[in-house]
C-alpha cells in the first residue's frame, strides 16, 4: 500500500514546493499551511499551496498524480474540502490576519461564491454535511493580541449553515 501513495504523494509534495527537480527539498519558500481531503470517490486530492503574493488551491488527481491548479489568489486560501458529490470545494479565505470567510467553488464552471461575510470573524474549517446539503464550520469571534506578540483570535464556535450560505446557525 505504501509504494502505491508515494508516487500521489511525490506530486504533492512537488506541487507545494516541499521536493523540486534539482534537489529534495526546496529551500526558497516556507509552506505555511498545508490542508487536504480526499474526493468520496478516492480519485482525486483536494490541497492549498503557498506561491509569491498568496495560495491557491489545486487538485491531484491519484491515477495520473498530476495535478491541476483551480485558484490563485492574493488571500490565503485553506481547508479545502470536497463536497460529497465531488462537484464543488468549499474553502476558507483571509486577506491579512483581520478576517475569513467561506467561499464554494464549483469545478464545472470555475465559478467562486462567497458564503460568509460577517464583519469582525474568522471562518475557518469548513465541512460539508454527508447529503451536501449543510456546511459546518469553526467561527473566531475575538481578535486580540498574543501573549508572545502579534494577533491571535479567539473564542472560537461551531457553526452550521445550508449549503447556499443562508440559515446561518451558532451550535455552540
Amino acid at each position: 500500500m505504501g509504494s502505491m501513495l508515494l508516487k500521489p504523494m511525490m506530486a504533492l509534495m512537488t506541487a507545494v514546493g516541499l521536493l523540486s527537480e534539482s534537489t529534495l527539498y526546496h529551500q526558497e519558500k516556507e509552506q505555511r499551511d498545508l490542508s487536504m481531503n480526499a474526493s468520496s470517490d478516492g480519485r482525486s486530492v483536494i490541497f492549498n499551496a503557498d506561491h509569491a503574493v498568496g495560495s491557491g488551491l489545486y487538485v491531484l488527481d491519484l491515477s495520473t498524480s498530476k495535478v491541476r491548479e483551480l485558484t490563485y489568489s492574493k488571500a490565503q486560501e485553506d481547508a479545502p474540502a470536497f463536497s460529497p458529490n465531488g462537484r464543488r470545494i468549499i474553502y476558507a479565505a483571509s486577506e491579512g490576519s483581520t478576517t475569513a470567510h467561506l467561499y464554494t467553488y464549483s469545478l464545472a464552471d470555475k465559478v467562486r461564491k462567497r458564503l460568509t461575510d460577517t464583519a469582525g470573524t474568522y471562518d475557518d474549517m469548513p465541512s460539508f454535511s454527508a447529503d451536501g446539503t449543510k456546511i459546518v464550520f469553526a467561527r473566531a469571534l475575538l481578535h486580540r493580541p498574543y501573549s508572545m506578540g502579534g494577533w491571535t483570535w479567539d473564542h472560537w464556535d461551531i457553526y452550521v449553515m445550508r449549503s447556499d450560505g443562508m440559515g446561518l446557525r451558532r451550535l455552540t
